[in-house]
């Protein structure tokens, strides 16, 4: 039988014989993977540009120090997800802080409903609070697997595309590993309908999430509220908003 049959029975089996029941806490941490300061393509424009090379490596240490210390929270409960950044003191009293969100890209919360496919962050730009609609992943999954912890996991790949405010649109390549032997299709962020919890993921190796600690079915029930305060918007809308805003600061 192909494995990856075998994946989603076991995921479907398991899914549905403990329906009802279906709750819990999951917490991840998060490592940067690429550093800027150490990518030898961009050698040369830190040698023209000291100044330049200076203020990435200076973003890029207090990054990976807040990192160490970051948690992010995903709570989920049958069909419905949460997930965001756990805000810390050395948060609030690091200027870097709002470059952690950045990093992360998890400056909002997410909702996520894996029935209605519904995936939705609220983010607040320009003063503003928005909610946006983010378009769905097209999971491929993969033979290739590998341990975490006690759990065996499984690849799955997915390309998101983004338009830059350069109006190049680039692809990102999101690298999953989720276990069937945790059925829910949960994960960092938007990163839902696999046959398994996430237990790590990458965007094109720049940002890893990994869990680092797990709450499954937990005996205080797990409330999930779907974000409604915001003004709708979609990805494309807001990319928008953002390239004006870029143009009218460089005017």
């Amino acid at each position: 039988m192909n494995i990856k049959v075998l994946i989603y029975i076991i995921f479907f089996v398991t899914y549905f014989s403990s329906y009802g029941q279906n709750q819990g806490i999951i917490h991840y941490k998060a490592e940067v993977v690429y550093k800027m300061s150490e990518d030898p393509e961009m050698s040369e424009n830190f040698k023209r540009n000291p100044k330049f090379f200076k203020n990435v490596l200076e973003i890029e240490q207090n990054v990976s120090f807040l990192l160490k210390d970051t948690r992010f929270i995903l709570q989920f409960k049958n069909e419905e997800s949460s997930f965001e950044m756990e805000p810390t003191v050395a948060h609030e009293k690091n200027k870097f802080s709002g470059a952690v969100a950045m990093y992360t890209d998890s400056d909002g919360v997410f909702y996520n409903n894996i029935i209605t496919k519904e995936s939705i962050k609220q983010t607040r730009v320009f003063g503003k609070t928005f909610l946006v609609t983010l378009d769905p992943l097209e999971w491929e999954t993969h033979n290739e697997s590998k341990k975490i912890s006690k759990y065996t996991c499984y690849k799955a790949t997915a390309n998101q595309k983004i338009e830059l405010n350069d109006g190049k649109k680039k692809t990102f390549v999101i690298t999953a590993w989720y276990t069937p032997e945790i059925p829910v299709s949960f994960g960092p962020k938007n990163y839902v309908g696999l046959p398994g919890l996430i237990m790590e993921s990458d965007m094109n190796g720049v940002i890893r999430f990994m869990a680092s600690e797990l709450n499954v079915n937990p005996k205080k029930e797990v409330i999930i509220q779907k974000t409604t305060k915001g003004k709708p918007i979609t990805e494309k809308e807001l990319r928008e908003k953002d390239k004006k805003a870029m143009e009218n600061f460089r005017n």
